[in-house]
């Protein structure tokens, strides 16, 4: 998990509920949109919530109308019970094709640095320069997705506040 964190920036979170498991899942599913794969045509309607909520497995994604990206964050968690109360435990990150374009980057860096270094400076511009840059490209796509997330951070408060509005505390 810390890994996922330092790469990616997923946050853990935790919403507790004096709902009950039954309630707590048909009021958080009555108010979230049915996620399909044309729902991102429908944001001109308005922000809303498009998701998939079961007591397994709950999506959440904010929506903002004309807004598009790919590395927005989203919730993904699940229902459990601790006692009396009902928690909702996930946690906020990207898309997992976001997660694959950032590893796609990061192989592409490290095959470039691999080469430099095999290749003992024969190339167009001095081992170091060429060593920087396959370094930089290694990164470039965690760095993407992190000033992402450092743009959309509204979208992550937005998304708490929408599920604790959701699901009353206890």
């Amino acid at each position: 998990m810390r890994i996922a964190k330092l790469l990616f920036g997923d946050e853990s979170a935790e919403f507790s509920t004096s709902l009950s498991l039954h309630d707590a899942i048909d009021r958080l599913s009555s108010v979230v949109a049915k996620h399909t794969a044309l729902s991102a045509l429908r944001s001109h309607e308005g922000q809303r919530v498009f998701g998939r909520v079961s007591r397994e497995r709950v999506v959440l994604t904010w929506v903002t109308p004309f807004v598009s990206n790919i590395v927005r964050p989203r919730f993904v968690g699940h229902f459990e019970t601790a006692g009396v109360s009902v928690l909702l435990s996930g946690k906020f990150g990207v898309v997992p094709v976001a997660k694959l374009w950032a590893c796609v980057f990061a192989a592409v860096g490290v095959l470039g640095a691999i080469t430099v270094l095999s290749r003992r400076g024969n190339g167009v511009l001095s081992a170091p320069v060429s060593l920087a840059m396959a370094a930089g490209i290694a990164v470039a796509g965690f760095i993407a997705i992190h000033l992402s997330q450092l743009l959309t951070r509204s979208v992550r408060r937005n998304l708490a506040d929408f599920i604790r509005a959701t699901l009353p505390p206890e």
